[in-house]
């Protein structure tokens, strides 16, 4: 509005100006998840934003929780709205959960304190889903129309995941499509287009795969064969964090038929 004080992120100075341009980021690395959810919002009328008791209806102790929310059926946000609070108490459903970013595991059903420095929005991956990011520091989506894709493994209690992906041209409305289902069980890595509607453009390769939840088993972990739709296979370098197994540089396409098999 008109009267309103103006609120660009910039003009509030530090520390805010790097907190605020965090936070933006962290929407622009998860656009590819977010526009997937927006697809299928447009066609199954599934929301974005969900209560937890979507997605755990048997679980009675969501059913009147609104301190939390789903961010489609894959990572549970929980926001911290008390002025200088320091900690959030978070539940965590039945399964396994990651910290988006120190990948410290919680085994839920659960109520955990959990550190929740200003600087820091408490997110969580859930186990069992694969969740596509593009990580690259860009001024617009526009921009980020080439980049390549890191994909997020979050391995449940049976070692498995699955996720996937819509691609468009992201501009026109009744553009050609692509929808590109991904999948991890029995330590292999195997992308499907399972829809296609004669979409040419989405070129991107996938530039890092980290795969969380694998514990000891990945250090023993090599690539046996990764083999992509026209048989050829490559050599990828991998590295080993933790609970993390790092696979980077794959050099497979985002919309393509492969698989990367693990030994």
């Amino acid at each position: 509005h008109i009267d309103t004080k103006r609120r660009e992120p910039w003009l509030f100075g530090e520390p805010w100006t790097t907190r605020l341009r965090d936070a933006i980021r962290t929407r622009y690395r998860l656009l590819p998840y977010v526009y997937t959810l927006f697809y299928e919002a447009s066609t199954e009328g599934v929301p974005v934003m969900r209560p937890l008791f979507m997605e755990f209806p048997r679980d009675v102790s969501v059913r009147s929780k609104d301190d939390e929310f789903m961010l489609g059926d894959a990572i549970l946000v929980k926001p911290v709205v008390t002025k200088g609070a320091t900690t959030a108490d978070v539940y965590f459903p039945q399964g396994k959960w990651y910290d988006w970013q120190s990948f410290h595991e919680f085994e839920g059903p659960r109520t955990a304190t959990v550190k929740a420095p200003i600087e820091k929005i408490p997110i969580y991956f859930r186990g069992g889903k694969i969740i596509p990011t593009k990580e690259r520091a860009r001024r617009n989506s526009f921009v980020m129309k080439k980049d390549p894709y890191t994909l997020y493994v979050i391995l449940d209690e049976k070692l498995e995941a699955s996720g996937s992906i819509y691609l468009d041209d992201g501009e026109s409305l009744q553009s050609k499509h692509k929808n590109v289902n991904i999948k991890f069980a029995k330590m292999s890595l195997t992308s499907k287009v399972v829809e296609d509607t004669g979409h040419t453009e989405a070129r991107n390769l996938i530039e890092r795969i980290l795969i969380v939840g694998l514990a000891s088993v990945s250090k023993l972990a090599t690539i046996s064969a990764m083999i992509n739709s026209r048989g050829n296979v490559h050599a990828a370098e991998m590295l080993v964090d933790s609970n993390v197994l790092i696979v980077k540089k794959p050099k497979v396409p985002i919309a393509e038929d492969w698989e990367m098999k693990f030994s």
